[in-house]
């Protein structure tokens, strides 16, 4: 790959979600950091999605919208609580029209309780670190 074929492939990068609204689910920190910043490199809008990160949430957040404004917007919400799950794309669409991509990234892998005291089935397919 030449330089020129690299500037190319960086400029249709940073401008092939420009337009787009994605959701990144655990957004605040680590890997859903990592995404949010690539997503919106490439110019797409971001919702931030949070459960108790709101400081991290909010910093990045301010970050993105220092990078180009207006450009990403928080959503806190325990994805555990089904009945909120609509206010996620309801912010979508109130700050960028609508909905294009969702990163389905949150985890609960920092649970103070044990698996078995989980408030729902984590399905046959799942297992305990300690079982692996």
């Amino acid at each position: 790959m030449t330089h020129e074929t690299s500037e190319a492939g960086a400029a249709e990068f940073q401008s092939s979600l420009q337009g787009k609204t994605a959701l990144v689910t655990g957004a605040a920190r680590r890997v859903g950091a990592v995404i949010a910043r690539t997503l919106h490199a490439a110019g797409a809008n971001l919702v931030l999605h949070y459960r108790s990160s709101a400081d991290d949430a909010t910093a990045l957040a301010q970050e993105l919208n220092g990078l180009r404004a207006a450009s990403a917007a928080l959503a806190e919400c325990d994805l555990l609580e089904t009945a909120s799950l609509p206010a996620l794309v309801d912010t979508a669409v109130k700050e960028f029209g609508g909905l294009d991509i969702l990163v389905n990234n949150a985890g609960i892998g920092h649970t103070p309780q044990p698996m078995e005291a989980l408030p729902f089935d984590v399905g046959p397919n799942s297992h305990r670190a300690d079982e692996l």
